[in-house]
């Protein structure tokens, strides 16, 4: 078995690493942050985990973190007025 466990494992990643080749590193990174949310519903509605309060709350810091990012990302960031050093 741990003969197999190495071909097996470099499998999914040598077919991702030609797949990202592939695409936009935007939709490459949206798939990334997407991907985690997609394994919590398949958890919650397709295996039968629990979701309790606290992984509500959790996701949601999570979701409005990327938010944050994606929001200073798009609008740029505030720059303050440059102030000429006076010589000393």
């Amino acid at each position: 078995m741990l003969i197999v466990g190495g071909p097996l494992t470099a499998l999914p990643l040598t077919l991702f690493a030609a797949g990202a080749r592939r695409i936009r590193l935007s939709t490459l990174g949206f798939l990334q942050y997407f991907s985690p949310s997609i394994t919590l519903v398949l958890a919650t509605l397709g295996f039968g985990e629990r979701f309790t309060r606290l992984d509500a709350i959790t996701f949601g810091c999570v979701w409005a973190a990327l938010l944050i990012v994606a929001l200073e990302g798009r609008f740029g960031r505030i720059r303050a007025p440059a102030v000429d050093a006076e010589p000393l």
